[in-house]
């Protein structure tokens, strides 16, 4: 009886990261959102004024922005600014489970879309997973390979071509 309540309010949140655009969905409801990879930060003391495409629009406004932060736009790895990538993800889980009455931290599948030449290092799967856990996840799973649509992450049918690195989900 409290297995059925419990999966009734688990999320489980596939997210698509790129160094320019981060995509969420929301894999029971089918919410999804895409925003720009960006935060901008106050000038006197660096706190965060706007997330995703509301941060990139102030980008014009220079009045209150004191730094464009692009938290996954290192050149050679997925992850540039580790704070802030983890407040990016926290925002955009937010976004997708608006606070309810009651609450339920999501499991989320990471799927970093770029820079993945030579496969991900050991020290990027675990700033990905701590990221995540960061943010709010219960579990984290990391998946590399074709995009993955919901109907295959709820039948757990996994393409051929992709890998996941560490466990996959039960």
């Amino acid at each position: 009886m409290f297995k059925t309540l419990f999966r009734r309010f688990k999320h489980t949140i596939y997210i698509c990261l790129a160094s320019d655009h981060v995509s969420a969905l929301d894999v029971q409801n089918g919410l999804h959102v895409e925003e720009v990879a960006a935060i901008s930060l106050d000038a006197q003391n660096g706190t965060i004024i706007a997330v995703g495409n509301s941060a990139s629009a102030s980008m014009s406004d220079d009045s209150h922005v004191g730094r464009i932060v692009r938290p996954f736009a290192h050149p050679r790895t997925i992850i540039d600014h580790f704070t802030e990538a983890e407040c990016f993800i926290r925002y955009l889980v937010y976004e997708l489970l608006e606070p309810k009455l009651i609450k339920s931290n999501p499991v989320m599948i990471l799927h970093p879309i770029e820079k993945l030449e030579g496969g991900l290092t050991e020290i990027e799967v675990r700033a990905l997973r701590e990221m995540a856990l960061g943010a709010g996840a219960v579990d984290v799973y990391i998946w590399t390979g074709p995009e993955l649509s919901a109907e295959q992450i709820n039948a757990k049918d996994w393409p051929a071509l992709g890998q996941w690195h560490g466990d996959e989900p039960a």
